[in-house]
């Protein structure tokens, strides 16, 4: 994920971590998410 703000990957290390997302549902994959920026 990269913040837009700062041009800069957040989650560096972890760049292939979305492919466990494909089994995720809309909201687990939201929550997940939130867990990367907030």
């Amino acid at each position: 994920i990269v913040d837009p703000r700062t041009d800069r990957v957040v989650n560096k290390g972890r760049e292939t971590a979305l492919a466990d997302a494909r089994s995720l549902d809309p909201q687990a994959l939201a929550d997940w998410l939130a867990g990367w920026v907030g």
